[in-house]
């Protein structure tokens, strides 16, 4: 089962790993935070490869369904896409699109970059590239969704 599950596991760790600290948002100093962290980081970026490799969405959809994730967890769960301050930023400075009352560049930054980019994309390529044999195949069973699901929902809180 381990040697099944194995690239699930390590796309939970890799995500915040690459989205945090290869990225340089966060100091390795921080890395137990590693913890805190991959259940909202790896939990969506598994639900968001399971769902692309189940419906044969391929590359496209998983970029799609990452930036979907992006939206949720930046303008639902940590609320950061329209704090005018965020992280200590003062974001009306940086590209403040007024009405909306966002940030064009932290947008783009936070959204495209870190998590588009660095938590979801490169991190399911990674772990793809590592088992090719498997890598257009879903990983996860529906109890593993299941739990993926809820550590996406418990590390959102």
């Amino acid at each position: 089962m381990l040697k099944r599950v194995a690239p699930a596991i390590g796309l939970f760790f890799l995500s915040p790993l690459a989205g945090e600290f290869l990225l340089g948002n966060l100091p390795i100093t921080m890395l137990p935070a590693l913890v805190a962290l991959a259940p909202l980081y790896g939990g969506g970026a598994l639900l968001v490869r399971e769902l692309a490799r189940r419906t044969g969405a391929g590359w496209p959809g998983i970029v799609l369904l990452a930036l979907a994730y992006a939206l949720i967890e930046e303008g639902l769960v940590t609320r950061s896409l329209f704090a005018p301050s965020f992280a200590g930023m003062d974001l009306t400075a940086q590209a403040w699109i007024p009405g909306v009352e966002m940030s064009a560049w932290w947008a783009s930054f936070v959204l495209g970059g870190v998590h588009v980019a660095g938590s979801v994309c490169a991190p399911i390529a990674v772990m793809e590239a590592l088992v090719p044999a498997r890598a257009s195949e879903p990983w996860l069973r529906v109890p593993g969704l299941v739990v993926a699901g809820g550590a996406v929902r418990a590390g959102g809180r």
